[in-house]
Formats: C-alpha cells, sequence, structure tokens
C-alpha cells in the first residue's frame, strides 16, 4: 500500500434529504415512453450528463372556497419523526386555510419501489420527501418537475453552494428544497488509542494500523456501518482520500489508483474481521452506536444526524 501523506477521514456534509415537487396525479412522466419516437425536433440522444427538464403540469387555480389537498409521501416513520411531521403539518394548515395535506407514511425499506409503481400507474403524489443521490435520478427520469418559483421565493442565499448543487441541473432550475444535511464522524477512544500509543489516524495506513492493533477478542478496532459499502460511506473514504468518481466531462475515473486504494482498505478491514458483522438495517443507524457504548468498538464510522426536525 502506498505511503500518504493526505489527511485522510475529513468530515463531509452530506445534504440527504430533500421534498420535490412531483408530476400532478393526472399526468404522466415527462420524459416519453420507450416505444415512442422522439420529436422531430428534438435530438434523439442525449449525453449521460444531460437531465431532461419535465415541463410543469398546467396548474388549475381551484375554485372560490374549494379546499386543495396535496399528497405527501415520506418514509421518516419512527414516532417522534411522525409527530414533528404532525405537528409541521398541522401548523401549516392552520396558516393556510384551504389547504389540506394528505400524509401518507411509507418505509425506507419501499419507498421508492411504490414510487416507480405510482408513477408507472399516474398516480404520484404531489410531494415526495427524497434524498441524495435519488434526488437526481428522479429528476433524470423526468418523475419530478423544476420548482423554480418556490427557490424564488425563498432566496437562493439562504442555502450553501452545497445543497443547491444536490437539487439543480446546472442550468437554473432547481428540482428540490433542501430540508436539512448531516455530518459523517469518526469517532474513536482516545483512552485505548493512549493504551496502544497510537495517535489519531491521518492516513489510511494508520487507519487500517489502528483498526488491526484494537481488535482484540473483546472488541472490534473499528465498525463501519454495512461493512464499509454503502455508497454515503464510500464516498465519505472517497473524498478523504482525493477521489473524484467523475471527472468533469462526465467520464467515469473511478479506477485510479485512489479509488482502488480504499476499495482496498474496506476488503482489508472485512477480511481480517476488525469490523463486526451487524448494523445493516437501513433507517436503523442508531443500532451503530450499540458497540460503541458497550465498549466493544474502538472506533466508529457513523452517520451523525438529530430527528425530529
Amino acid at each position: 500500500m502506498m505511503a500518504k501523506k493526505r489527511m485522510m477521514l475529513v468530515i463531509p456534509t452530506v445534504i440527504a434529504l430533500v421534498v420535490v415537487a412531483a408530476l400532478s396525479a393526472c399526468a404522466a412522466p415527462a420524459t416519453p415512453a420507450a416505444t415512442e419516437a422522439p420529436a422531430a425536433e428534438e435530438p434523439t440522444a442525449e449525453a449521460p450528463t444531460e437531465a431532461p427538464v419535465a415541463e410543469e403540469p398546467a396548474v388549475e387555480e381551484p375554485a372560490a372556497g374549494e379546499e386543495v389537498v396535496l399528497d405527501f409521501w415520506i418514509p421518516e416513520n419512527r414516532e417522534a419523526d411522525v409527530e414533528a411531521q404532525d405537528f409541521l403539518i398541522k401548523s401549516f394548515e392552520e396558516s393556510h386555510p384551504g389547504v389540506k395535506i394528505n400524509k401518507t407514511l411509507t418505509s425506507w425499506e419501499d419507498h421508492f419501489t411504490r414510487m416507480q409503481a405510482a408513477a408507472a400507474g399516474g398516480t404520484m403524489p404531489d410531494i415526495l420527501y427524497t434524498w441524495a443521490p435519488a434526488t437526481g435520478g428522479l429528476y433524470q427520469q423526468g418523475l419530478i418537475i423544476p420548482i423554480n418559483d418556490v427557490w424564488d421565493k425563498i432566496g437562493e442565499e439562504n442555502f450553501g453552494q452545497g445543497p443547491r448543487l444536490e437539487v439543480s441541473d446546472g442550468k437554473g432550475n432547481y428540482f428540490g428544497v433542501p430540508m436539512y444535511g448531516y455530518l459523517h464522524v469518526l469517532y474513536y477512544r482516545t483512552d485505548w488509542f493512549e493504551e496502544a500509543g497510537l495517535e489519531p489516524p491521518d492516513t489510511i495506513d494508520e487507519f487500517l494500523a489502528a483498526a488491526e492493533a484494537l481488535t482484540t477478542d473483546d472488541r472490534a478496532g473499528v465498525q463501519l456501518y454495512t461493512r464499509g459499502f454503502d455508497s454515503y460511506y464510500v464516498m465519505d473514504f472517497f473524498t478523504s482520500n482525493a477521489v473524484e468518481p467523475l471527472a468533469a466531462d462526465g467520464s467515469i475515473v473511478i479506477n485510479t489508483p485512489e479509488a482502488v486504494e480504499v476499495m482496498q482498505m474496506i476488503k482489508t478491514i472485512n477480511d481480517n474481521g476488525w469490523s463486526p458483522d451487524g448494523w445493516h438495517e437501513h433507517g436503523r443507524c442508531q443500532a451503530g452506536l450499540y458497540g460503541w457504548q458497550c465498549g466493544h468498538v474502538a472506533q466508529l464510522h457513523l452517520l451523525h444526524q438529530h430527528h425530529g426536525h
């Protein structure tokens, strides 16, 4: 393995959850079906990085006194989250007479499956809770529409560059509103590091050395979510090791020596049993704290977030 001087395990900010305005329930997805021939004036092929801009469906103004009902899908189904959602919805409805939010609780496992089925049947909700990088994929499919008018009212200046890029097609169109972001951090037991004569890891070599040295019969040297193969966490290590999966022109450059080194690091940890099994259930990241809290893990690569928003 190459010796490293660059810093490792930086703390990146990730925008993971956004609310998007979906196509109206009676409208088909904006992109043409595979069996339809493209219109003559349109190009027959698009570059992979070009996202189709879904046309906004015509909006009919409700008749005077008519109630407006907006369907909203969300997978945050834990008790505290549901209570917070209900409070916010009630507050919104009270401040916007004539508007009702019809909330549907999905699950982390079936949220996008149900959404794809709804898209096929023309029954998409009006508002969809989603997260990066899935949001961009929905826009690429034409399943969500630009909501520039919403951004005009909120103001671009109220969001940082990172959140704006997550929900922008780079052509002046925004297709979602960031709700919140969170950090991925590396916790470590300072007392065990001191006992072993180790410094906090700054490089891949040091990270592996600590994982090996601190693994005993009673504890693991490190705990990686989904054994380190969840896309969020792989990107953490990529970012820390100066890896860019895509070049500026959209070509894939994930097979660089730095990227291979990251994947080899994850493989080495798993092959040697330095990270315990478990903590695989999506939406239960707090379960990853158990081994740490009980003193069975020396380092913990964890998503750090606050619920009850």
